[in-house]
Protein backbone atom coordinates (compact mmCIF):
# COMPACT_ATOMS: atom_id res chain seq x y z
CA UNK A 1 0.00 0.00 0.00
CA UNK A 2 1.69 3.10 -1.13
CA UNK A 3 -1.25 6.06 0.01
CA UNK A 4 1.15 8.72 0.64
CA UNK A 5 0.77 10.92 -2.09
CA UNK A 6 -2.82 10.77 -1.36
CA UNK A 7 -2.41 12.93 2.06
CA UNK A 8 -1.09 16.04 1.56
CA UNK A 9 1.89 16.90 3.66
CA UNK A 10 2.57 13.30 4.71
CA UNK A 11 6.36 11.89 3.69
CA UNK A 12 8.69 8.80 4.51
CA UNK A 13 6.04 6.73 6.97
CA UNK A 14 4.64 4.80 4.22
CA UNK A 15 5.73 1.52 6.08
CA UNK A 16 4.21 2.42 9.39
CA UNK A 17 0.93 3.58 7.72
CA UNK A 18 0.29 0.29 6.04
CA UNK A 19 0.73 -1.12 9.51
CA UNK A 20 -1.52 0.78 11.19
CA UNK A 21 -3.79 0.66 8.70
CA UNK A 22 -3.67 -3.21 8.66
CA UNK A 23 -4.59 -2.91 11.76
CA UNK A 24 -8.26 -1.93 10.44
CA UNK A 25 -8.29 -4.30 8.25
CA UNK A 26 -7.73 -7.29 10.70
CA UNK A 27 -10.18 -5.90 13.40
CA UNK A 28 -13.01 -6.39 10.22
CA UNK A 29 -11.56 -9.81 9.52
CA UNK A 30 -11.44 -11.14 12.19
CA UNK A 31 -14.31 -9.13 13.72
CA UNK A 32 -12.44 -8.20 17.05
CA UNK A 33 -10.75 -4.83 18.36
CA UNK A 34 -7.55 -3.94 17.98
CA UNK A 35 -4.67 -2.14 20.18
CA UNK A 36 -1.61 -0.26 18.83
CA UNK A 37 0.61 2.06 20.81
CA UNK A 38 2.96 4.24 19.08
CA UNK A 39 6.01 5.52 20.92
CA UNK A 40 8.40 7.83 19.80
CA UNK A 41 10.59 11.06 20.83
CA UNK A 42 8.35 14.17 20.73
CA UNK A 43 8.75 15.86 16.93
CA UNK A 44 9.52 12.31 15.69
CA UNK A 45 5.77 12.14 13.54
CA UNK A 46 3.50 10.00 15.64
CA UNK A 47 0.68 12.28 15.54
CA UNK A 48 0.81 12.70 12.07
CA UNK A 49 0.82 9.28 10.92
CA UNK A 50 -2.12 9.03 13.28
CA UNK A 51 -3.53 11.95 11.09
CA UNK A 52 -2.68 10.49 7.97
CA UNK A 53 -4.59 7.22 9.08
CA UNK A 54 -7.53 9.40 10.41
CA UNK A 55 -7.52 11.07 6.67
CA UNK A 56 -7.25 7.65 4.91
CA UNK A 57 -10.25 5.72 7.07
CA UNK A 58 -12.22 9.04 7.31
CA UNK A 59 -12.17 8.98 3.02
CA UNK A 60 -12.94 5.55 2.81
CA UNK A 61 -17.14 4.55 2.12
CA UNK A 62 -16.29 1.61 4.23
CA UNK A 63 -14.81 2.77 7.40
CA UNK A 64 -16.88 6.31 7.16
CA UNK A 65 -20.22 5.13 5.07
CA UNK A 66 -22.11 7.44 7.42
CA UNK A 67 -19.80 11.06 7.31
CA UNK A 68 -19.33 10.57 10.83
CA UNK A 69 -15.67 11.80 11.27
CA UNK A 70 -14.84 15.63 9.99
CA UNK A 71 -12.31 16.36 8.00
CA UNK A 72 -10.39 19.04 9.18
CA UNK A 73 -7.66 19.19 12.19
CA UNK A 74 -6.62 22.15 13.68
CA UNK A 75 -3.98 22.78 16.64
CA UNK A 76 -3.91 24.59 20.01
CA UNK A 77 -0.64 26.63 19.29
CA UNK A 78 1.99 24.41 20.11
CA UNK A 79 0.65 20.86 19.25
CA UNK A 80 -1.28 19.25 16.54
CA UNK A 81 -4.77 17.76 17.14
CA UNK A 82 -4.60 13.85 17.02
CA UNK A 83 -8.74 14.03 16.72
CA UNK A 84 -10.30 16.54 14.67
CA UNK A 85 -12.53 18.92 16.39
CA UNK A 86 -16.64 18.43 15.93
CA UNK A 87 -17.74 21.92 15.22
CA UNK A 88 -21.55 23.02 14.88
CA UNK A 89 -21.57 22.81 11.09
CA UNK A 90 -20.67 18.76 11.25
CA UNK A 91 -23.46 16.64 11.84
CA UNK A 92 -22.72 13.25 12.06
CA UNK A 93 -25.58 10.91 10.56
CA UNK A 94 -24.28 7.69 12.17
CA UNK A 95 -21.95 6.14 14.91
CA UNK A 96 -18.19 6.16 14.07
CA UNK A 97 -16.47 2.91 12.78
CA UNK A 98 -13.27 3.99 14.54
CA UNK A 99 -11.93 5.68 17.89
CA UNK A 100 -8.20 6.53 19.17
CA UNK A 101 -6.95 7.98 22.30
CA UNK A 102 -3.79 10.39 22.35
CA UNK A 103 -1.91 10.96 25.91
CA UNK A 104 1.16 12.35 26.99
CA UNK A 105 3.24 11.41 29.84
Amino acid sequence: MNDAPDIPGFYGRDEELAWLYGLFEDAKRFHAPNFAVVVADSGLGKTRLVQALYQKLAASPEWDPDDFWPDAFGDDGDNLRVNPAFGENHKAKGPPRFLWLGMRW
